[in-house]
């Protein structure tokens, strides 16, 4: 078996050289990371998570399917290790593992990743011009034909300096972030595990190679339209 001797950061501060193995899926290699590090992220109790890594300098995680050899990591190289937490409705999906984002998730399992830098939240209708190709995220299908909560041009998502803000384009029914209803006009920060509400549906952002997605005080920073 190779191996590879790496510095592991912990995004908190924390450094340590380890040598690893570099043809396990980092799927298994993470978690034994996390415990070997101590990584203070761990839940102290059985909250879902993963362990994911990233090349110090790199803007993606590596592929939970891929090793550090083909992942292309030498000797002396640094990783950071981070701990995302799974979001409880998704956490029996083996998507929860598998998706890395940046997109949304559906607690079927069914994913939404961002395309753009612009991202438009809505439902098909051709009668007013909605056609499948202007939508990023399409939830046609998941709505009631009956009675769609989702409004046509539900809500937008921006990638600005870095994050990913959402801001409602005065939806019927609103656009709610982890159970707070998001005022028209307001781009709001997404981070990784945030319950976003679209009218009726439940979806979940995921972004593993977010760094440092703490909420301070328990609130997002928000900004008015227009402003940058």
């Amino acid at each position: 078996m190779s191996s590879v001797v790496v510095t592991i950061k912990d995004g908190r501060g924390g450094r340590r050289d380890l040598e690893l193995p570099a043809d396990v899926p980092v799927s298994t290699l993470g978690p034994a990371i996390a415990q070997a590090v101590h990584h203070p992220d761990l839940p102290t109790d059985e909250t879902p998570v993963k362990a994911v890594l990233k090349v110090e300098g790199s803007q993606e995680v590596i592929p939970p399917d891929e090793s550090l050899q083909a992942a292309g990591v030498v000797h002396g190289d640094v990783l950071l290790i981070m701990v995302k937490v799974i979001p409880s409705d998704l956490s029996q999906e083996d998507v929860s593992l598998r998706f890395s984002g940046p997109g949304l998730v559906h607690p079927s399992g069914k994913t939404y990743p961002f395309l753009g830098k612009s991202v438009l939240i809505g439902r098909v209708d051709r009668a007013s011009g909605v056609v499948p190709k202007v939508l990023g995220v399409d939830l046609t299908d998941l709505e009631d034909i009956e009675g769609p909560s989702v409004s046509r041009r539900h809500a937008q998502v921006l990638f600005r300096n870095g994050d990913y803000l959402i801001q409602d384009l005065r939806s019927t029914n609103g656009t709610t972030i982890n159970g707070q209803l998001l005022p028209p006009q307001i781009r709001l920060t997404l981070h990784h595990g945030d319950k976003v509400q679209i009218g009726d549906i439940p979806l979940f952002f995921i972004w593993d190679s977010q760094e440092g997605d703490l909420v301070l005080n328990g609130h997002h920073p928000i900004e008015k339209e227009g402003q940058e």
